[in-house]
């Protein structure tokens, strides 16, 4: 619905700011991920965030720490990747192509 109207009516009731929505709905999947760099997480990263976290989410992490990449955990806090701004793209890209 967010991410292709079906009617002109449905893209009104859902508004123009929709892609601002499916950030909230959209959750961070392991094929937005780049890989952990060698050194691992450096100091400064802000603190990970868990596969599924939310891109919205995600997107605030990334804008307020201006690091350019977020390290995303698996249930046990083991690091799987990271994610960065590309990444977030390739999401979006993927949840409408869904």
């Amino acid at each position: 619905v967010l991410g292709a109207p079906a009617t002109p009516y449905v893209a009104d009731f859902v508004g123009s700011d929709r892609g601002l929505k499916r950030l909230a709905v959209t959750p961070v999947g392991e094929a937005d991920l780049d890989p952990v760099p060698a050194g691992g997480p450096e100091e400064g990263d802000p603190a990970p965030v868990p596969l599924g976290t939310s891109l919205k989410e995600a997107l605030a992490v990334l804008l307020q720490h201006d690091t350019g990449r977020l390290t995303v955990t698996d249930a046990d806090g083991s690091p799987l990747g990271v994610l960065t701004p590309a990444g977030v793209h390739r999401a979006l890209r993927r949840a409408s192509a869904a």
